[in-house]
């Protein structure tokens, strides 16, 4: 059976930048060079849906700051899902 290739978009990309960026900056180290060259080519959230509806707005208002550099937005506490015993 052939093995399907997954295309990486411009979106995949800018979402991977934006997470890096914004655990670099919330652990106040140097984020990677790459991780600036992101962005998407709309607002939009992480999720895919635009940024430009009351919902996207209110994701928006409250999203870790770097997100505006990337054009992707999502809420800061998903930045602390997954994290180990003890890291708070």
């Amino acid at each position: 059976m052939a093995r399907r290739r997954q295309t990486v978009t411009p979106f995949d990309l800018a979402c991977i930048a934006v997470v890096v960026h914004a655990l670099t900056a919330r652990d106040v180290v140097d984020a990677p060079g790459w991780v600036h060259r992101y962005r998407a080519a709309e607002p939009r959230l992480i999720t895919g849906l635009g940024a430009d509806c009351d919902y996207g707005r209110l994701i928006a208002a409250e999203a870790p700051e770097v997100c505006v550099h990337h054009g992707v937005y999502f809420e800061p506490e998903m930045l602390d899902r997954g994290q180990p015993a003890g890291r708070e």
